[in-house]
């Protein structure tokens, strides 16, 4: 078995790309430098980044990592990626290692400042600079491979369509340069299924389509993310005809992170009105909400290493927010979520906590 297998790892090893060493002196480097700038400004095409900025090249080391300097008018970026070359047909191939040049000005900021007197020094001891627009002719031919830009897929799965006209979408962006990838399923209602369709789908992307890290404020802007992943899907916790509550997960993982992220967030529509409940509306104007819920009634869906007072103290933070992301409903319980980071869940029989009137159907607003 071995020996068949022979043959067949070395076609693989001999078809790699071959990797030259950087070239040796300064009056050689000027084809890499050129290409370079190519694969830069290709970067800037495709990511829409206007402005005129100045590239500082220094020596290449070797041949699979490249570091340079990017000057703008609001700042210095360091720009690094990894790289390949063919001698036999004189061809690059590059991949982004580091790239904020590409976020949004207001993305990027951040990395503006940094590390700025080894920015200071690294521009100085720079053995060439070049002027770098996205709209500037470079008088050269591209001699790599332009990996692709954004691109956004939306489409609906036509397996999972509820009984009840509720549809499961699928939202996926990928950016190959900064290496981003965001998939998220979500629900829609079909027009007809509703009389307010259209609101209730509305709140349901705002509850999926948010700012990261969590916000609902910020909206969803995926352009200004890079080097990491993000997924989100949802589990339907009731569904009676009026009121829809489900859960949505969140799955996360960025290369600047110390660990990967994970947490959860409740909604709760009434479909009558499109309005997205909050505790309050579940509980009532009882005087004392957070004793009302009878924090023993409740158990924690993972687990849980403290003592019953602080989970009184969360069931407390949850009410006096009064927020729609707080928690959801089944048939038969209520389901508290913590804030993020932790996000932990607690359920509790409806019955258990003095909310007998929320097993039924309510009827329709008037």
């Amino acid at each position: 078995m071995k020996n068949r297998c022979l043959p067949f790892l070395l076609t693989a090893l001999l078809s790699l790309p071959a990797c030259a060493p950087p070239p040796a002196s300064p009056g050689q480097w000027d084809a890499l430098f050129t290409q370079e700038l190519l694969f830069l400004q290709q970067g800037l095409r495709q990511h829409n980044i206007k402005g005129a900025y100045t590239v500082y090249f220094a020596p290449p080391e070797d041949c699979f990592t490249q570091e340079l300097l990017i000057e703008g008018n609001d700042g210095l970026w360091w720009e690094r990626f990894t790289y390949t070359y063919g001698a036999q047909r004189d061809w690059y191939t590059f991949t982004g290692a580091f790239e904020p040049i590409l976020l949004p000005p207001t993305a990027r900021a951040e990395y503006a400042e940094a590390d700025r007197e080894e920015k200071e020094a690294f521009r100085a001891a720079a053995v060439r600079s070049a002027a770098l627009c996205a709209d500037a002719d470079i008088d050269a031919p591209l001699r790599f491979d332009v990996p692709p830009g954004p691109v956004t897929y939306c489409w609906r799965q036509e397996e999972a369509v509820w009984e009840s006209g509720m549809e499961t979408c699928t939202y996926l962006y990928q950016d190959s340069r900064l290496d981003f990838t965001a998939q998220i399923v979500y629900p829609q209602f079909a027009a007809a299924a509703l009389p307010r369709a259209q609101e209730v789908n509305d709140r349901l992307q705002d509850a999926f389509f948010y700012g990261y890290p969590y916000d609902q404020t910020a909206g969803w802007n995926p352009t200004e993310l890079l080097y990491g992943e993000i997924q989100r899907t949802f589990q339907v916790t009731r569904w009676d005809g009026r009121y829809l509550s489900l859960c949505v997960y969140e799955y996360n993982d960025f290369r600047q992170a110390n660990h990967p992220n994970e947490w959860y967030v409740g909604l709760t529509i009434d479909t009558d009105t499109g309005a997205a409940l909050t505790l309050s509306d579940i509980l009532g104007p009882a005087g004392d909400l957070a004793d009302a819920l009878v924090p023993e009634a409740f158990r924690p869906l993972s687990p849980w290493d403290e003592d019953g007072g602080a989970l009184s103290a969360l069931l407390r933070s949850a009410i006096e927010q009064n927020a729609s992301e707080r928690f959801c409903l089944t048939d038969s319980t209520i389901i508290c979520i913590e804030n993020a980071p932790r996000c932990r869940r607690f359920e509790a029989p409806l019955s258990a906590v003095g909310l007998d009137r929320w097993l039924e159907v309510q009827p329709a607003a008037k």
